[in-house]
């Protein structure tokens, strides 16, 4: 339905942004033969276990083993699991429920009760889960259970078009490596404090290239597959902005949510919305012609057409 305002809502996982994270969750996501007895692991053994088909068994040293558990529908799961902590490092697989602690059945417990036996149980401890729904899952939404795992389950861009939905005709559309010229405006979204805009920088429209990290990531996503002359409202998390620190040179504080009002005026310095990607020059750009003026890279004289 067309109207002034359309909502579009991308769900971005964190996965790229910090190595630290990626590094977190492909260890959520692998799947390693893991041949182990159910026992005490010798050294050089894996430390998880694939008991049964359902089942998964984990074996730690650690006295903290940096998991967070839930009691959901009488059943205790794994709800989070700390950045760089020994259940990262070894692929416990977020949102698993837990069936036995060093043998002893779980059944009727609370995850105090468990939370508590897994603080005071000998080590080496092992633990038995059942990881069944999350292996399941298609290969994104394993990678977004785990992001949500790490506690970063309101990683995502809300993306407001206020031009209203796209036109259908629309065949040249941003994506990565574009050279973009926008207007915007930048602002705290919790108290409406301007920070930035095109007009406070130069009065004349912005161009960065996508994919370069030019701008805070959470912009550079909200600008992809946008047409010219389309205008978007962004909302960007704070990890995907200025994160936990905030900016100093910006006045943003901690933790901060950001709104761009974003208008793209040009992609490759192209202004007409009618243009097909098929009719440019694919290494068409910002390129400076012999008298130093910034022109078309497909007008300069030489150039492949």
């Amino acid at each position: 339905m067309r109207g002034p305002y359309h909502l579009l809502v991308l769900r971005i996982a964190l996965v790229g942004c910090m190595c630290a994270t990626a590094a977190a969750t492909r260890a959520f996501l692998s799947r390693r033969a893991c041949v182990c007895g159910v026992g005490v692991l010798t050294a050089g053994q894996p430390n998880c276990a694939r008991a049964e088909p359902t089942t998964e068994l984990y074996t730690f040293d650690e006295k903290s083993l940096g998991i967070e558990l839930a009691s959901v529908g009488g059943l205790v799961r794994v709800e989070k699991v700390r950045p760089g902590s020994p259940a990262v490092a070894k692929g416990v697989a977020p949102f698993s429920t837990v069936l036995e602690v060093n043998g002893a059945s779980t059944t009727g417990f609370t995850a105090e009760q468990v939370q508590a036996l897994v603080r005071s149980a000998s080590r080496p401890v092992t633990l038995r889960l059942d990881a069944t729904s999350f292996r399941a899952q298609s290969a994104v939404e394993q990678t977004r259970l785990a992001a949500s795992a790490l506690g970063m389950q309101s990683d995502r861009i809300q993306i407001e078009l206020l031009t209203g939905p796209q036109d259908p005709q629309c065949a040249y559309k941003t994506r990565e490596s574009d050279v973009v010229e926008v207007d915007f405006s930048a602002a705290v979204l919790a108290t409406g404090r301007e920070f930035d805009s095109s007009e406070m920088r130069s009065g004349r429209p912005f161009a960065f290239m996508l994919g370069n990290g030019d701008v805070v990531r959470g912009l550079e996503l909200g600008t992809l597959s946008m047409c010219i002359g389309e205008e978007r409202r962004v909302l960007v998390p704070p990890p995907l902005g200025f994160g936990a620190r905030g900016s100093r040179t910006y006045g943003v504080p901690p933790d901060a949510v950001l709104e761009y009002r974003v208008k793209l005026l040009s992609i490759n310095m192209q202004t007409d919305p009618r243009t097909r990607r098929v009719d440019v020059d694919d290494e068409q750009r910002f390129s400076e012609d012999s008298e130093s003026n910034v022109v078309n890279a497909a007008e300069l004289e030489g150039s492949p057409r």
